[in-house]
């Protein structure tokens, strides 16, 4: 079962939104949301007319309740940058969604699931149920992406908002809480923050409140924290200072270290303390505290016990409420509908008997009273046996001057002679407190047409009643009546606007400068634009309305907004709600005829210039009429921060694509009312288009990564390699190989070149794992959580003598995997939500491997019991697929079992295991099931509580590799990982430690050890020659690293007698003795 969790995000809100479709019905006809820099697009949902298409439902973990995504609707968009996105479809007009996000590279056949969610956590400001990502998704530039929006259940579909928030992706700020470089990780997790303060050790920072060491646990409830002084309980200040001082559950009294210390004891009910660590202080403590002099039972605890309230007639009556003394009863909550009704807990009653037919208003508005809940019952026996529910209310918002929380029902109608019981509880469970209950009754009877009060309880009040119809107060058509901005006849229309004052007094044409709305079209004098504008009250500037626009130009151009009225036409900034549009006021308008295809920048960035508002409508789509721009926006916003400056402090920018030749109107106006004034309005266009498509392969046996993208018009086309230029190509290049290189990941960027405009460039992220003969390979496909697992496996296998090679491609994408020479496979795919999901590709790429002879190690938390995957790999697994259970957060410590096969754990019961997610870990309980290779499968781990399988080794038949299939990961393993990890390389069995075979000091790898060697090196040093197929072999004095100090080395061994290089000798095959570095060796021609 997935748990609900809310992770807070700040979202950094910058520049324009752009006028958004409402949803294509399928992803092939996808509405296209235009990408124009970083911002928040607000994008128009409908999914009203939608069917329901054969998409599947994500199989990626999807946080809460992921529904059945009925008539599903579709987006699509490529980032002209990379950043990373939040999406989100909370809007309280909406309907209950769900929502994914693909990657569209391969095109809709082939979409891969990136993030999705059913129900996000509770917002107020939302409606009921609605979507949004748990983290921030990563995206680049040039990349299609896509996005499907579907209903949670059959019935669910609407109209609605979705936001979409495109920010840039920044370096980690350490101690601010938030994910700045979007990776998943915050503050002390991201590795990036290691060392850096306060990221370090835990000991020594036991009271900062900052889990300093990222392992899960904070201060004194981290381990290393164990002695530090900020970390004792068991004084008679630490005993009661309301603080786990030791972090161990228990604070004060409820800590058996502070057992007779101090106030800690038994009950002492009026010292405002817990003394006996329960949890409930003075007379809250009723099973101590009850009935003793200090706590005595309140006299109307049930409804037996009532209070009286004696009636007299309409009026009101009040009586003191407390239920400080009070326990819960038994009655049932209430039956019927009671608004945000809460617990009733230790409820009181009440009892009143009106002695005629009347109408009864009754509250616990007190503003010194405590959250109540509050029922009514008709007790027609007057002996609390047989009540009927006639009113209920939690909370109500009607009245002033009461508590935060208070309870009111209204026009409840009450009979002479028969007894009512009221019941005031507490919403909050243990909750108590004491106020005034208030009831108002009042005899129903004709409308009082000039009281305010709804006198006949029809619903109607005074002149909106129709039976003060021609009553004297009830009258509209005077001069006085006809100007005084009431509704005096109750017909919905006042003043001027009503039928009845047409002519009379004020009403007529509009006068355009006495200040009075004379037509009654809700528009005042120079406001009032069709009776007024161009009259002498109200003189007209050019540049002041849509139909006398001013022309502007490329580049700056001087503004002046003093002269202008705010227009009548709306400003519609739905295209931007999250960039603080303000009123629009004294707006500006101004014509501009595109000069090229190409992005704008538009903006109004000017040190001297005013807040602003700016709005662009496509004025040739609108037919060159003004009376047609509402509807043809393209862009707006209100506040910018993405322009260097020097800008004033406010101003507004937008990122918008035109088309050479048509005409688009720029609205500039104010951001608050009167604040117009004179600046620039700048207009500037990006002449380069970004570079799409960007993708890559690696080749395991060269090293040589090769990047592919879509054809595009450019002069040339630069690549770049870790933010260096390492090669130009023509402008009409689609592909680029990079040779050679050693294992690792680099980042490339690709872009073009426009008459010298450089482009937005397309990136991307390629690992290099080149193999050279390693007896094991691991995939370290894992997300980063709280345990490096790969990390912790490559320890090990170091210790145990193992080579190994490592990449972050999965088994299907690494090309090497059916090399005979690898023996052991390790597949570390991590813990929801930030593990890898194998694809049937991947499945049937480990069973290849599994059938060819290699042993398979498979860790992860989730791949059996959430969403599985059937693959070909299921069949060599060990685990029966039918008896999962997807687990919870119970497995904190293990039990090892002997498999009978020869993989013995049995002695390792007990050991601990350190979550990689703690408190979502979600840890798959798997039993045994053997497969087609033979019956030999046994469970080697159990919980060590519940006894549930956590571990299953597969010792196969000839021909086929041996499995392990664990739902927990390695480097969590509480006990010893390098005897671990000798376990299951001997239970795995295959070839020991094999190393790449070279000779040390052949640079050249020509098979010889001369002076050509060292020039070989000195060119790839310093002139740009090729790095060689073997730097293990460039490392002459086997110091790890590859420098002039080899060169040097070298030269002595070969001219003044230093001595040869270590073993293995230049002209050996063997391998490196101390593979503990960085370098590699793909190949080396003269080994075999």
């Amino acid at each position: 079962m997935r748990k609900l969790f809310l992770i807070a995000t700040m979202l950094a809100f910058s520049a324009t939104g752009v006028w958004a479709q409402t949803g294509g019905d399928e992803c092939d006809v996808a509405d296209v949301i235009t990408i124009s820099g970083f911002d928040t697009y607000a994008i128009a949902m409908d999914s009203t007319t939608a069917t329901s298409g054969s998409d599947p439902v994500p199989v990626i973990p999807c946080g809460a309740f992921i529904g059945i995504f009925n008539q599903d609707i579709w987006f699509s968009f490529v980032p002209d940058a990379d950043g990373a996105i939040d999406v989100t479809t909370c809007d309280p007009t909406s309907w209950d969604t769900d929502l994914a996000l693909y990657d569209g590279s391969a095109g809709c056949a082939a979409l891969l699931e990136l993030n999705c969610s059913g129900d996000a956590p509770g917002n107020a400001a939302c409606q009921i149920f609605y979507s949004e990502f748990e983290n921030p998704t990563a995206v680049f530039a040039g990349v299609t992406y896509y996005l499907r929006v579907g209903g949670w259940n059959a019935v669910a579909a609407g109209v609605g908002t979705m936001n979409m928030n495109f920010y840039a992706v920044g370096a980690e700020i350490c101690d601010d809480g938030a994910d700045n470089d979007a990776d998943g990780l915050i503050d002390c997790f991201d590795p990036d923050c290691a060392g850096i303060p306060p990221c370090g050790a835990e000991a020594g920072q036991c009271d900062d409140g900052v889990d300093n060491d990222a392992d899960g646990t904070t201060d004194c409830f981290d381990v290393d924290c164990i002695g530090d002084p900020a970390c004792f309980e068991g004084d008679a200040a630490t005993c009661t200072d309301g603080v786990d001082n030791d972090a161990d559950g228990a604070t004060d009294c409820a800590d058996l270290d502070c057992s007779g210390i101090g106030l800690c004891g038994p009950e002492i009910c009026d010292d405002g303390f817990d003394n006996d660590g329960d949890g409930l202080i003075d007379c809250f403590d009723v099973a101590d505290c009850l009935g003793t002099p200090a706590c005595p039972a309140a006299g109307n605890d049930e409804c037996i016990v009532a209070v009286d309230i004696p009636i007299a007639g309409p009026g009101t009556y009040t009586v003191l409420m407390d239920s400080t003394t009070a326990t819960l009863g038994a009655d049932p909550l209430p039956g019927i509908a009671c608004a945000v009704g809460g617990a009733f807990d230790n409820d009181i009653w009440f009892s009143f008997t009106p002695d005629q037919d009347m109408s009864a208003e009754i509250h616990t508005c007190d503003a010194t009273s405590w959250d109540t809940d509050l029922l009514v019952y008709e007790d027609a026996f007057n002996d609390c046996t047989t009540m009927t529910e006639i009113a209920c209310n939690g909370d109500a918002g009607i009245l002033t001057g009461c508590q935060a929380y208070y309870s009111h029902v209204q026009l409840v109608g009450v009979t002479a002679g028969v007894n009512y019981k009221i019941r005031v509880g507490s919403w909050a469970a243990g909750a108590s407190g004491a106020g005034q209950l208030t009831i108002n009754l009042v005899a129903v009877g004709p409308e009082i047409c000039d009281d305010g009060i709804d006198n006949d309880l029809d619903g109607l009040i005074d002149c909106l009643d129709p039976d003060c119809s021609g009553f004297p107060n009830c009258f509209e058509g005077d001069s006085v009546t006809c100007s005084d901005g009431i509704d005096n006849d109750g017909d919905g229309a006042t003043d001027c606007a009503d039928a009845d004052c047409s002519g009379i007094g004020l009403c007529g044409p509009e006068i355009c400068d006495d200040g009075f709305d004379n037509d009654g079209d809700g528009l005042v004098d120079c406001l009032d634009i069709a009776d007024c504008l161009g009259t002498p009250a109200c003189p007209i500037s050019d540049g002041d309305e849509c139909s006398i626009a001013l022309e502007v130009f490329d580049g700056a151009n001087a503004i002046d907004t003093n002269p202008y009225t705010s227009s009548a036409d709306i400003s519609n900034a739905g295209l931007c709600p999250a960039t603080f549009f303000g009123v629009n006021d004294m707006d500006g308008w101004y014509l501009y005829t595109a000069t090229a295809d190409a992005f704008y920048e538009i903006h109004t960035c000017d040190p001297a210039g005013f807040d602003s508002d700016l709005l662009i409508y496509d004025f040739t789509a609108a037919g060159g009429d003004c009376a047609n721009i509402q509807g043809n926006e393209i862009a707006c916003n209100g506040d910018s921060t993405v322009l260097l400056g020097p800008c004033q402090a406010f101003y507004s920018h937008v990122e918008v694509p035109l088309v050479a030749g048509n005409q688009y109107l720029i609205r500039v106006g104010a951001w608050a009312g009167g604040g117009g004034g004179t600046g620039t309005l700048s207009i500037v266009a990006t002449l380069c288009p970004p570079v799409l498509g960007l993708g890559f392969t690696s080749d395991c046996v060269s090293g040589d990564v090769t990047l592919n993208w879509t054809a595009g018009t450019y002069d040339a086309i630069e690549i770049l390699r870790d933010q260096v230029l390492i090669d130009t190509l023509g402008g009409g290049d689609t592909t680029y190989t990079d040779p050679g290189l050693a294992a690792g990941n680099y980042f490339y960027q690709v872009q073009g070149v426009c008459a010298g405009n450089l482009g937005a460039s397309a990136t991307t992220s390629a690992n290099v794992a080149s193999y050279g003969g390693e007896s094991d390979v691991i995939f370290g496909v894992e997300g980063v959580d709280q345990i490096d697992s790969v990390a912790a496996l490559q320890a090990a296998l170091d210790a145990n003598g193992i080579i190994y090679v490592t990449t972050s491609q999965g088994p299907a994408d690494w090309g090497c995997l059916g090399s005979t020479g690898i023996a052991r496979v390790w597949m570390m795919s991590g813990t929801w939500p930030n593990d890898y999901r194998i694809t049937d590709a991947d499945g049937t790429a480990l069973a290849a491997a599994v059938e060819n002879g290699t042993s398979v190690y498979f860790e992860a938390a989730d791949h059996w019991g959430y969403f599985h995957i059937v693959t070909g790999y299921d069949n060599y697994d060990g685990v029966d697929q039918s008896a999962v259970v997807d687990g919870d957060d119970s497995f904190l410590s293990m039990n090892g079992a002997d498999s009978g096969f020869g993989l013995d754990t049995s002695d390792l019961s007990g050991t601990a295991y350190n979550q990689a997610a703690a408190a979502i870990d979600y840890t798959d309980q798997i039993n045994v099931l053997a497969g087609t290779a033979g019956p030999n499968a046994a469970l080697i781990w159990t919980d060590a509580v519940q006894g549930y399988g956590t571990g299953i080794f597969y010792a196969t038949d000839a021909p086929y590799g041996n499995t392990i299939s664990q739902s927990w990961e390695f480097g969590g393993f509480g006990g010893d990982q390098v005897d671990l990890a000798a376990r299951y390389i001997a239970a795995l069995g295959g070839g020991g430690p094999v190393g790449a075979l070279f000779g040390r000091g052949d640079c050249n790898a020509d098979g010889g050890f001369n002076i050509a060697d060292t020039i070989f090196l000195l060119a790839a040093l310093f002139s740009g020659g090729p790095a060689g197929p073997c730097l293990d072999a460039c490392d002459a004095n086997g110091d790890g690293s590859v420098n002039i100090a080899d060169a040097i080395f070298s030269l002595a061994s070969l001219f003044s007698g230093g001595p040869p290089p270590s073993d293995p000798a230049p002209t050996d095959c063997g391998v490196d003795g101390d593979d503990s570095d960085t370098l590699d060796c793909a190949n080396f021609p003269p080994c075999p």
